[in-house]
């Protein structure tokens, strides 16, 4: 690439298969992650701890990159993480940050300037749920039992039909597709999303990272020949220092370029915020104790009121 004019849009796929099937969607983090590492450079993203929250934290080992790989749909901890990734730059190394738009924003107001040596990437986010709804789902699920890995996105029914698949210790398994699933019916009609969420104050292609993930949906529609349900990526290229990582990787992936207007068609997250549910407040001082009922009750109710708008809609179009 050797455009100046910015953002920069792509649809792409990491050219190893097994790369793209252990992520949400094309694979592109995988291959900027691994080209700092491979630098003596210090990754910095979101990864589960040993009770399976999800913390941000540093990576330096290829061999470890697979624990930071993949969606995870929960607000994850920073604690001190914006200090070290400013005594990693004070080395001298090289460093890969990836988080939401809102965690690059704060990173670079902490850093106070701009580093030569930091590289960083943000992602199209719907919005980040409550840990603590996370945690007492999952604890309702595990019912007892040790947890030894969470996938958000399996894509073993494909990547449009993707699956939260949580696996234990004793070889139990628990998948289900992401609008059957409990946790994943809240969190994409936005009941527990942090307030903030539903303003955001990062939409838009005024990116403060230097390149933007999102998934491609609709790629068989728009780019049908990277289009194989396995996963592909929209990129945004935003800064000169996102050409010059981009330049680095190109070689890895099979790409087309597209635009801005097919950019919005395919992923509406980019200019806007989830909606606020009527139901949030409500949900949030429910005193029922069962996790699962509770969310059930309060998507079950958000749904009927969706139906009863379309049909109103539908009533006074046939009125007019």
């Amino acid at each position: 690439m050797t455009e100046n004019k910015l953002p920069v849009f792509y649809a792409c796929i990491n050219k190893n298969e097994a790369s793209r099937n252990c992520s949400s969607s094309g694979g592109v983090f995988t291959l900027l992650a691994e080209r700092v590492i491979a630098e003596n450079g210090a990754v910095f993203a979101a990864r589960f701890n040993s009770d399976f929250e999800v913390i941000h934290d540093c990576c330096e080992e290829i061999s470890e990159l697979k624990f930071f790989l993949g969606s995870k749909y929960v607000q994850s901890k920073m604690n001190g993480v914006y200090s070290y990734v400013k005594s990693k730059l004070s080395e001298g190394k090289k460093v890969l940050f990836c988080g939401t738009p809102c965690q690059v924003s704060a990173l670079k107001a902490y850093l106070g300037c701009e580093h030569a040596d930091l590289l960083t990437v943000d992602f199209v986010c719907h919005g980040v749920p409550s840990p603590k709804i996370w945690k007492d789902y999952l604890r309702k699920i595990a019912n007892g039992r040790e947890i030894s890995n969470i996938n958000f996105r399996d894509k073993t029914e494909g990547w449009r039909r993707f699956s939260l698949k949580i696996q234990f210790t004793n070889g139990d398994e628990y998948r289900a597709m992401h609008r059957e699933d409990t946790f994943m019916k809240g969190f994409l009609q936005n009941i527990y999303l942090r307030p903030s969420c539903y303003e955001c104050a990062f939409k838009g292609l005024e990116s403060e990272a230097d390149i933007t993930l999102a998934d491609f949906w609709r790629a068989q529609e728009f780019v049908p020949s990277l289009y194989d349900d396995k996963g592909t990526s929209l990129i945004i290229v935003n800064s000169q220092k996102g050409i010059e990582a981009w330049n680095r990787i190109e070689d890895k992936m099979c790409f087309e370029r597209s635009d801005e207007a097919t950019a919005l068609a395919v992923n509406s997250s980019i200019l806007h915020s989830a909606p606020r549910p009527a139901k949030r407040d409500t949900f949030f001082t429910d005193k029922e104790t069962d996790i699962v009922v509770r969310i059930e009750k309060t998507v079950k109710i958000g749904m009927m009121q969706r139906v009863k708008g379309k049909l109103k809609s539908v009533f006074s179009s046939i009125k007019g």
